[in-house]
């Protein structure tokens, strides 16, 4: 084992007990992170508990992982943040193999492959954003896990002349690969894109069948079982507009849509859309200012030296753009699958740093990076939002309605996550409905609910307060919609 194996395996470690400490705390004090969350944690328990296995929009793939989880006792949301967290640990390891193979094997004087490979491992485990994704209860971590195991399995197939790999070798390779891209395709739908990196990568047409074959094999149980529960592929229903929660209630075919993919026009205009998101919102939410310093330094020596694995990791993530620029808004989230393709280039910036003859300098630098990232992603050891309150409400609502499901209206379905209900945009559908100081001005939200004392609210009938949870600053109510409200 050389020393730079021995160094990322150290660090690694160092990396997981930390990250695992912050999944613990995040956990503890915080709710889960989003919508999707709710949707994503759900589709686990009705696959693991009541035999229904896809959703009308979101992929299955993640909360299948999950639901294996819930089998052997374990908590919905611990499971979810475990799965992201096994699989966020594999990228960083198939990082560092991947940047190996495609900088060691050229033949690199003072081991400068593996240096690049160990830093851009470091720049990747020290990002914000994917440390985020390493506790979240989103599906990015294993998305994006088995998209670079088939990136990997592509990259092995384009060096296959120089390592005399058999034609049948190939082949398996291929279906291998198609294979691990439908996996995660099943967990998120633009995850199809990895078919067009294949054939970047390999840039042999004849592969092509093979890894067909593949993604079939990976993904067909997964169209079988939508299309007996009455639901689209998700990748289907993102262009489709439902009118109810199934193929049975009826569709409509979103024009918007299909005029953002299908003509050109649609595309340019969405592309220049994105790519302002992308400037104004995205990068900023990606990568952090002393990221974006470390990478203008590694572009700098890249150009002057000009690497080739920079080319491929470059090409990475212009595929991903061309694809993902129509179809969805650029959010800082949709660049997690190509940060291990951006850390390549934060991986030279640390090594040009490394390289400087000041051994204090860049000792004092290295640390500074570190130390300065680690900051920003370990915000649940030191900040608590009052995301809590979610969790003291869905025991209460518990403990006085009863364990079966019950229809709640909140504009964010937190609460009614930990209470085990049912979520409802609609008020005069709901049973009850939970608002907090939290996101009472969103758009679903009934601001007078938290702005007007509790007397007030029951004299002008809004609706019958049944209680109020404080938690810090933080205040919850929880309200009976009076009749004229249904």
């Amino acid at each position: 084992m050389t020393k730079y194996k021995k160094i990322f395996l150290f660090l690694f470690t160092i990396w997981t007990l930390y990250v695992l400490a912050l999944l613990i705390r995040q956990n503890e004090i915080y709710g889960i992170e989003t919508t999707d969350s709710y949707f994503y944690l759900k589709i686990a328990e009705n696959s693991a508990f009541r035999g229904k296995f896809t959703h009308p929009v979101y992929s299955p793939g993640y909360p299948y992982f999950i639901s294996a989880m819930l089998h052997l006792g374990i908590e919905t949301e611990l499971a979810g943040r475990i799965i992201s967290f096994i699989f966020g640990a594999g990228i960083i390891i198939l990082i560092f193999i991947f940047l190996k193979i495609i900088l060691v094997s050229q033949n690199r004087k003072n081991h400068e492959g593996e240096v690049v490979a160990l830093f851009s491992s470091v720049f990747l485990a020290t990002n914000p954003k994917f440390v985020w994704a390493c506790y979240s209860t989103l599906p990015y971590t294993t998305s994006t896990f088995f998209m670079w195991i088939s990136i990997l399995l592509s990259l092995i197939i384009n060096q296959s002349e120089r390592k005399n790999i058999s034609s049948k070798k190939m082949f398996l390779l291929s279906a291998l690969s198609g294979f691990f891209s439908g996996i995660s395709y099943v967990i998120r739908p633009e995850m199809l894109i990895t078919f067009f990196i294949f054939i970047a990568i390999t840039r042999k047409p004849k592969l092509i069948i093979p890894f067909i074959l593949g993604f079939t094999i990976s993904s067909l149980p997964y169209h079988i079982t939508s299309y007996k529960e009455g639901n689209l592929p998700s990748f289907l229903s993102k262009l489709i507009l439902y009118r109810g929660g199934s193929l049975s209630e009826g569709i409509s075919i979103s024009q918007d849509n299909i005029e953002k993919i299908l003509t050109l026009q649609g595309y340019i205009k969405n592309f220049i859309f994105n790519f302002h998101l992308s400037h104004k919102y995205a990068i900023p939410g990606i990568l952090t200012a002393s990221e974006l310093i470390i990478i203008g330094l590694g572009i700098s020596k890249i150009l002057k030296e000009s690497k080739e694995s920079a080319k491929l990791s470059l090409l990475i993530v212009i595929i991903w753009c061309l694809f993902t620029f129509p179809i969805a808004i650029s959010a800082d989230y949709f660049y997690i699958p190509v940060l291990p393709s951006i850390s390549l280039f934060g991986g030279y910036g640390l090594y040009q740093l490394w390289d400087s003859k000041n051994k204090y300098a860049k000792l004092g630098f290295m640390a500074f990076f570190i130390a300065l990232n680690t900051a920003v992603f370990s915000q649940p050891l030191y900040k608590d939002e009052g995301r809590k309150i979610y969790k003291i409400a869905g025991k209460w609502i518990k403990e006085n309605f009863g364990s079966e499901s019950i229809l709640i209206f909140e504009p964010f379905p937190f609460a009614t996550f930990y209470a085990g209900g049912e979520w409802t945009t609609s008020p005069s559908k709901a049973k009850i409905w939970v608002i907090s100081s939290l996101d009472y001005l969103s758009s679903r939200g009934k601001p007078e609910l938290m702005i007007l004392d509790m007397a007030k609210i029951k004299e002008l009938s809004f609706a019958e307060p049944i209680t109020e949870i404080k938690y810090k600053s933080i205040r919850l109510r929880i309200f009976k919609p009076s009749e004229n409200s249904r």
